[in-house]
């Protein structure tokens, strides 16, 4: 449900300031992973596109921290077995 408001034809119903809020609010939501990552870029589009530069910038580095961290710990879930 979270995803498809700012997937689908939802998220363009409310204004850009108050999708970024609502994400904020409700972030632990996002799906991890390709839809995730759209999610956050489209929201960024939005943004910048009523130049909301700064908030933009902020939700960018947002998914590169997370994204990073997500796909970071498949892989050290199965080395951990193997660490001891």
């Amino acid at each position: 449900m979270f995803a498809q408001i700012f997937l689908g034809s939802k998220g363009m119903i409310c204004r850009p300031s108050t999708a970024l809020a609502m994400f904020y609010e409700f972030r632990e939501f996002t799906p991890i992973g390709r839809r995730g990552d759209e999610m956050i870029r489209r929201l960024a589009d939005r943004l910048v596109a009523v130049d909301l530069l700064d908030q933009a910038s902020e939700l960018l580095q947002y998914q590169l921290i997370t994204g990073w961290r997500a796909r970071r710990e498949p892989g050290r879930r199965r080395a951990l077995p193997w660490s001891t």
